[in-house]
């Protein structure tokens, strides 16, 4: 396929492709059409990473830094766990199949996945 003005780079067309389909799966599809991607491209796409993010940035600054010092990996501040354990707490974390739920509620829309539990009720009650 050769690239016109007007045609869809790769990763538009890797986006445009459902992204329950593997990064396989989305090679394979794109190889039918004549396109010819990576693996590592589909992974690069779909996390919105891409090689010119940091282009304008340059990497000197002068004069003091802004904000706290960066830290390196390890415990994070007392603070932030603290914040974690009061939302688990209030039941902001969920279990397994809870979080399979609301990712299928999510995929099929609030509105189809409230008639899928009237329907329930309905054969239930």
């Amino acid at each position: 396929m050769t690239p016109t003005p007007n045609s869809p780079n790769k990763t538009e067309m890797i986006r445009a492709l459902p992204s329950t389909l593997t990064p396989s799966q989305v090679v394979a599809e794109l190889a039918k059409k004549g396109v010819k991607v990576s693996r590592n491209l589909v992974y690069l796409a779909r996390n919105g990473k891409s090689k010119a993010a940091g282009a304008g940035k340059s990497k000197k600054t002068t004069g003091a830094k802004p904000g706290p010092a960066k830290r390196g990996p390890g415990r994070p501040p007392k603070s932030a766990a603290s914040k974690g354990a009061a939302t688990q707490a209030k039941g902001g974390s969920l279990s397994g199949a809870q979080r399979e739920l609301a990712r299928a509620i999510l995929n099929i829309g609030v509105p189809a996945a409230e008639e899928v539990f009237n329907r329930l009720r309905q054969l239930i009650g």
